[in-house]
């Protein structure tokens, strides 16, 4: 099983490309239960009335002196919300069950200083992004991020997953996975590029299911060349093999219509409903952190991705 760290949901692209390529292996984007509470911490848990998150109840009780900003923050955590109840979303969160949460906690305790070297060793039990990797450890499952996590050091976090997984009961491998070199490892053989490519034009594809093919090609190209350069460029291999790919297609409105015949995109479908979705006039994307709490890996063929 591989699931996904915060970084890979975080940015609007980005987040689309990862679902596409799952849904196109009939597959959800898994996320540990600590990834969906920092992503978004008042929607991953629903204990409001009817099974709504917090997140939406707040947004059904605010009144008409609530920011702008508020209101944004709320929508996204109550969009993520929605997404991990419904059984259709493209995304899912992990449950531990009992033994794997007690396992995390084993794992918290201790899991090697230099793993965690910006934390403080008494702090490292209720860093978010340490009990993000122990639960992974403990779900057996590999994990993709974009960059290092913020406070981690993957290289040791690997060199102790190995070193101690017989010792505390699990498997003695690397848990953590750059997705860039991942994904070019995953899509090497042809049909495995073009389903990456078909990925792309999901995660690009304009608000006009029926728009021409050309459209749907030039945004690809424009969409996915932004995740290769600049401060933006998360995914500069995988997204570079994706842009040539498609660039070099024998054909590649052919690749678009097969593609188009895949509709309803679930992808698509659940991203026009985001807060952040171009009509709805929004940012970019919204911040990593949680302001409002200060005011208030095989190829899809063969395993999850």
């Amino acid at each position: 099983m591989t699931v996904v760290d915060t970084s890979e949901l975080m940015r609007p692209t980005q987040r689309k490309l990862h679902a596409a390529w799952c849904e196109l292996a009939g597959q959800p984007v898994l996320a540990p239960p600590s990834v969906a509470r920092e992503l978004a911490p008042l929607g991953a848990d629903p204990t409001a009335i009817d099974g709504r998150s917090p997140a939406e109840a707040l947004l059904d009780n605010l009144g008409s002196g609530a920011g702008a900003r508020r209101i944004l923050e709320l929508r996204f955590q109550a969009w993520w919300a929605e997404m991990w109840r419904a059984p259709e979303s493209p995304y899912h969160i992990v449950s531990l069950d009992e033994e794997q949460e007690a396992l995390t906690d084993r794992l918290l305790r201790a899991i090697d200083r230099r793993c965690s070297p910006t934390t403080e060793p008494g702090d490292i039990e209720q860093h978010p992004d340490a009990r993000i990797v122990c639960e992974s450890i403990a779900l057996d499952a590999r994990m993709l991020l974009t960059n290092n996590l913020r406070c981690i050091d993957r290289v040791e976090v690997n060199r102790w997953a190995v070193d101690n997984g017989a010792r505390y009961g699990f498997r003695p491998e690397p848990v953590l996975y750059q997705a860039d070199a991942t994904f070019v490892g995953w899509t090497e053989d042809r049909a495995a590029l073009e389903r990456w490519i078909q990925a792309g034009l999901l995660a690009c594809w304009p608000e006009d299911d029926d728009a021409p093919a050309s459209t749907v090609i030039e945004r690809t190209l424009v969409g996915i060349t932004a995740l290769t350069r600049g401060s933006g460029g998360k995914l500069p291999e995988a997204g570079a093999r994706l842009v040539n790919g498609l660039e070099q297609h024998p054909d590649p409105i052919a690749l678009v219509e097969r593609t188009r015949r895949l509709f309803p995109s679930a992808t698509i479908r659940t991203d026009r409903g985001h807060p952040t979705y171009p009509h709805a006039g929004g940012p970019a994307e919204v911040p990593r952190s949680a302001p409002l709490l200060a005011s208030s890996a095989g190829p899809p063929s063969t395993e999850t991705t």
